[in-house]
């Protein structure tokens, strides 16, 4: 693609070891129905053949960027921000897959002018070994406040923003080797609206998590990147949600069966908040068991406590 030409949307695609997803993903973006845009595959140093895959996919509008040593996912979606020529960023994980009319749903939202938009984020596909589940999002007043909660919108495949705003929040923090595009979305929805599409607009596949360790260090600082957030809502939403993101720590080291570890992080969100919600405290308590006699009732619970959320969202609307 000449330089000379700006194209609508830059499509920043991050990959590591991704060889058997990877073309998934750019054919998504090459069958989209809105077709102005480049994409930019940013390579973390890949060593199991993502590169010929990619460079077999490539044309006029695919650049391959590649990493000579790992830096992580936060480092490679900020080498594509850097090389993007778009008016638009969009962002896609190697292992995900976006749906025909994602650019122009969204792009169609962002360039009405008269609703002054910066940032659209859509409902998802939730794929697992075992199923699929739709995660409808629906607009709200509230989606920084929501955010310092939980983070679900899948903002590593549904998010675009509009540039200008990016580039005023800066880059993604490199220090978080997890939740980078959460604390991202955060840093954006603290200046900007969220727009939302309830239609499913990606298929987000998950992928086994990392250890629970990575996911400590991770959410030690994101709690520190966000804390004077957390109390603009006042000390006791504060205290609730420092005590959620413990409890959920927890749950990591408790699947890991390291009961002590988790047991830790139980007892510090205790001592935060020793109020905790009964269903999360239901989930919690049935995935110690489960570390403790090996059995698998944190995954009942969990089902339950996604139907609770599904059922809430149904009575308010």
């Amino acid at each position: 693609m000449s330089n000379s030409r700006i194209p609508t949307v830059s499509v920043i695609i991050p990959t590591f070891n991704r060889s058997q997803t990877i073309g998934r993903a750019i054919q998504s973006v090459l069958a989209q129905t809105f077709q102005d845009f480049e994409i930019i595959i940013v390579d973390d140093a890949s060593t199991d053949g993502t590169k010929t895959i990619v460079e077999g996919l490539c044309g006029p509008l695919v650049r391959y960027l590649r990493h000579e040593r790992n830096q992580g996912a936060a480092a490679a979606r900020n080498t594509g921000i850097s090389a993007a020529h778009g008016i638009y960023l969009a962002f896609l994980d190697s292992d995900d897959e976006w749906l025909p009319e994602k650019l122009s749903i969204q792009v169609t939202l962002l360039d009405d002018q008269s609703a002054g938009l910066d940032l659209s984020c859509s409902s998802f596909i939730l794929v697992t070994n075992e199923s699929e589940r739709e995660y409808i999002q629906t607009a709200r007043p509230d989606w920084f406040k929501r955010l310092l909660w939980t983070c679900d919108l899948g903002p590593g495949s549904t998010l675009v923003v509009r540039r200008e705003c990016a580039d005023r929040v800066g880059f993604l923090d490199e220090k978080l080797s997890r939740l980078e595009d959460w604390d991202w979305l955060l840093r954006l929805s603290k200046k900007h609206t969220i727009a939302v599409v309830e239609k499913p607009l990606s298929r987000i596949h998950r992928g086994p998590l990392p250890c629970a360790d990575v996911i400590e260090a991770s959410m030690a600082r994101f709690l520190e990147n966000h804390d004077e957030d957390f109390g603009l809502f006042g000390w006791h939403y504060r205290r609730r949600v420092i005590a959620k993101h413990w409890a959920e720590l927890s749950y990591q080291f408790f699947r890991e069966k390291r009961l002590l570890r988790g047991g830790h992080y139980l007892l510090k969100a205790f001592s935060v908040n020793p109020l905790q919600n009964p269903v999360l405290l239901m989930w919690l308590c049935s995935a110690f068991v489960d570390a403790l006699l090996g059995t698998s009732i944190s995954l009942w619970a969990l089902e339950r406590k996604h139907a609770a959320g599904e059922a809430l969202r149904k009575l308010r609307k």
